[in-house]
């Protein structure tokens, strides 16, 4: 954020731009000023991606030091401004794994969205390091699902898949592998086994249902908050 592209709101604030990133790579842009607080700031992003004030305190900002790993939550009361000065990127992410909003919000989809992102960063980041290469072969299939629904068999080609292996697999993962084509035949061969009628969010929940039947992905959802890992 540079500082001296702020704005004067129409009741004579300054507002700085400040850009938010979330876990699926997408980003929103809220506008705020230098007594905005995480609280607030969090508040602001909840409204703009749709998600529910009921829902928005299971939501938090993170410091984001090097543009990939989550790291740091802010405070409440912390300053935004502050904040984005000493990271790379702030982050919106789900912040306390609650019952209320894994079990009571699988129709939500703006909350399905956000696990699912989370899902997929957390599994590419190799925070699951306990998933074997069979299910970890069978949670990738799914999220190509997850991510670009049905796919045409003509189109489900080595060429399709092995450029976009790195959004989908954990590099601890590809190495157990001879080649890349085998795991590209792999992901395939599990993407043909899936029930590809589902709508998108059905299949966004069936890959998180998978992913939480492992325990060690159950173990960190239930962790109070991602800053505990």
């Amino acid at each position: 954020v540079v500082h001296d592209q702020r704005v004067q709101s129409t009741n004579g604030d300054m507002l700085t731009p400040v850009v938010v990133h979330m876990l699926d790579n997408s980003c929103v842009t809220i506008a705020v000023d230098e007594n905005t607080t995480v609280d607030q700031a969090v508040k602001q992003m909840s409204k703009r991606v749709g998600l529910s004030m009921v829902l928005s305190h299971l939501f938090g900002l993170f410091m984001s030091m090097d543009g990939s790993v989550v790291g740091q939550r802010g405070l409440a009361d912390d300053l935004v401004l502050d904040m984005v000065d000493q990271c790379a990127k702030v982050v919106f992410a789900p912040m306390l794994m609650v019952p209320t909003l894994l079990e009571k919000n699988k129709n939500n989809k703006v909350v399905v969205r956000l696990l699912f992102s989370q899902l997929m960063h957390d599994f590419i980041m190799g925070t699951y390091k306990t998933i074997g290469y069979p299910e970890g072969i069978k949670l990738a299939a799914m999220c190509v699902f997850a991510k670009y629904g049905h796919i045409a068999e003509k189109k489900r080609t080595r060429k399709f898949l092995e450029s976009r292996l790195f959004e989908f697999i954990p590099a601890y993962l590809l190495k157990m592998a001879k080649t890349t084509k085998e795991t590209c035949d792999k992901v395939w061969q599990n993407y043909e086994e899936l029930n590809t009628s589902i709508d998108r969010v059905s299949a966004m929940n069936a890959a998180i249902g998978y992913a939480r039947s492992m325990p060690e992905v159950e173990h960190v959802w239930m962790c109070t908050s991602r800053s505990d890992r």
